[in-house]
């Protein structure tokens, strides 16, 4: 109520401010996020993916899925596991990239809980940890798709540009403005079977189980190397929508729209 103007990062988080704010439509503008499209790019250095892939313990073979972001809850990272202990091949990894808190070093019960249920997979589950920003291309260039399976609503999602950037497939959850960011890339968008309300999950009636949609996205897409190239050529295509540049002046433009009706 002491806000008269918006700058929303995604139409969903537009259309939830006008919804609850009593401001006229000319109060939220459209501002879209952006991600550094010279370090997320489909450019990598000579033997970057095989040296990665051996650190980690992946083989050349391995589909390598990959989770960006932190490791909590209404991330939904307990259903990509789920989904991994529906898929009977062996060559389908698994790989889970950051913490709970931004941090390092953060723990939580819930991540402990993660690297506790993986270990019923062997080898086929990883945990990379926090990794820096400039490091994080060389994961999406290796990974063979990547899964955003969120549980609550994402107002937007900056791990999608930089997969799509990279030229990483993308499988995700109808989450907020999750859809609007990944529009023209061909990513599997699946329904939510459990939310993230109230600081707890709750199930969704009449949808199909979440561990079963996504396992069986990620064994269409490996049985689909076509398919797959061609997400990967519309991703890197739809990225270019999010360049900073873009960015400016979008915001700019808001800016001096408001400022004409001062």
């Amino acid at each position: 109520e002491i806000y008269s103007r918006a700058l929303c990062i995604s139409e969903f988080v537009r259309r939830a401010w006008l919804a609850g704010s009593g401001e006229g439509p000319e109060s939220a503008a459209l501002v879209p996020n952006c991600a550094d499209l010279d370090l997320f790019c489909p450019k990598a250095k000579a033997g970057e993916s095989a040296a990665l892939r051996e650190k980690l313990g992946f083989g050349k073979e391995d589909f390598v899925v990959l989770f960006c972001g932190r490791t909590s809850p209404e991330k939904g990272v307990h259903q990509l596991l789920a989904a991994m202990a529906n898929i009977p091949d062996e060559q389908v990894k698994l790989l889970v990239v950051g913490s709970p808190f931004f941090g390092a070093k953060a723990r939580s019960g819930y991540a402990d809980g993660l690297q506790s249920r993986a270990e019923a997979l062997g080898g086929r589950v990883k945990f990379a940890g926090f990794v820096p920003n400039p490091e994080l291309p060389a994961y999406y260039r290796m990974a063979s798709a990547a899964c955003f399976p969120a549980l609550w609503q994402e107002p937007a999602g900056i791990t999608a540009i930089e997969a799509m950037a990279c030229g990483c497939p993308v499988i995700a959850t109808a989450s907020g403005g999750l859809p609007e960011y990944l529009e023209g890339s061909g990513a599997v968008i699946l329904p939510q079977s459990e939310v993230w309300e109230d600081q707890q999950l709750r199930g969704v009636a009449g949808v199909p189980p979440l561990e079963n949609t996504i396992a069986e996205a990620i064994l269409a897409l490996k049985a689909d190397p076509a398919r797959a190239a061609a997400m990967a050529k519309a991703g890197r295509k739809a990225a270019g929508r999010y360049a900073p540049e873009t960015y400016y002046r979008t915001l700019l433009a808001a800016l001096q729209s408001w400022g004409r009706r001062e």
